[in-house]
């Protein structure tokens, strides 16, 4: 593997965790905080995590190598997630279950890109 792949990997993968950092704490916030800015401070943290996310998406698109299912996947259940998470910040919801269910779907999907990264670096 060249030098320009690993990097590309590895910057992806980075805006990956990020991503999934923010709208993680975002999520958390929602469903288990109980004050009454909870729903501002998600957003704060769903805003960071989009804007990570939409750098992520157009760094994958730019670089072709990079193409895989696992990703586009990732990328399709993030847009699922942030639909949900901004239904339960402008109901501000109560009982957020599907949320917590998005959250789940998404965080598999995080495993799954880890686990893809891994074998790409390994592969030689």
């Amino acid at each position: 593997m060249n030098n320009e792949l690993k990097y590309n990997i590895y910057e992806l993968q980075q805006f990956i965790q990020k991503t999934y950092s923010d709208i993680k704490t975002a999520c958390d916030i929602a469903i288990y905080q109980e004050n009454n800015s909870k729903y501002l401070i998600s957003l704060g943290f769903l805003n960071k995590s989009y804007i990570t996310y939409l750098e992520a998406k157009r760094f994958y698109r730019e670089n072709e190598e990079l193409a895989s299912v696992e990703f586009d996947n990732f990328f399709d259940v993030y847009d699922k997630l942030e639909h949900e998470l901004k239904q339960v910040i402008s109901r501000e919801d109560k009982n957020p279950s599907l949320l917590h269910s998005r959250l789940s779907q998404f965080q598999q999907k995080v495993e799954n890109i880890n686990d893809l990264i891994k074998v790409m670096q390994n592969a030689r």
